[in-house]
């Protein structure tokens, strides 16, 4: 019997709050300017029903609801160029799905950065670590050892480059920039390191660069 009493005083507040919810937009036109932005009801047996009318309203359009949100947006760049590519991408991204939106523009950002990281290494890498890392590719593997007799012929042909950058910073740059991995004493191309070389050919970049 105390389910049905209950569900009784119930009745009366669930039916209000859904009153409420229904018509907030017409009665938000009954409310004064200083009370337009939120509103709150006190409904018998203490429940309550907020009204926030500071929420986007779009009473023409027929796909806005309640749950409609402005989304964040940024001051412009103080670069006129990047303002330049945001425009030209919220422009193509109107006719992208807006289920896979989020999907296409992180992988449209990933392969950016990924492109971005290739040039940065390219225009930075010695022609010996390109052809080391040739090499490391086809084997599969490598000792420490074995890499330091590769490089052991390009530090006595230009002791000028290597006096001080020696035999660590040359593989320390191809491990700093996640092109090869080590584990003990095994060095083996990482993911980053074949799609660095895949980069090479698809952009026909010189590979018997200096040093």
């Amino acid at each position: 019997m105390w389910i049905v009493e209950l569900a009784k005083a119930l009745a009366w507040p669930i039916a209000a709050v859904i009153i409420v919810l229904s018509f907030k937009v017409e009665l938000r036109s009954f409310l004064p300017p200083f009370l337009r932005r939120k509103m709150e009801i006190e409904l018998p047996g203490g429940f309550k029903a907020k009204i926030d009318v500071a929420e986007q309203q779009q009473g023409d359009n027929p796909t806005a609801t309640a749950l409609d949100v402005r989304k964040p947006t940024l001051d412009p760049s103080p670069s006129p160029a990047v303002n330049i590519i945001e425009t030209r991408i919220r422009r193509e991204s109107e006719n992208i799905d807006a289920a896979k939106k989020e999907a296409i523009l992180v992988r449209a950002l990933a392969q950016s950065r990924l492109q971005a990281g290739h040039e940065f290494t390219y225009n930075r890498i010695f022609g010996s670590q390109i052809l080391g890392l040739k090499r490391l590719n086809e084997a599969g593997r490598a000792t420490i050892d074995d890499a330091r007799e590769f490089f052991k012929p390009y530090a006595e042909q230009f002791p000028q480059i290597y006096a001080n950058y020696g035999f660590d910073g040359w593989l320390g740059f191809l491990k700093n920039n996640s092109l090869i991995t080590q584990t003990g004493n095994t060095i083996e191309i990482t993911d980053f390191g074949r799609e660095f070389l895949f980069y090479l050919t698809a952009a026909r970049l010189v590979e018997n660069k200096p040093w």
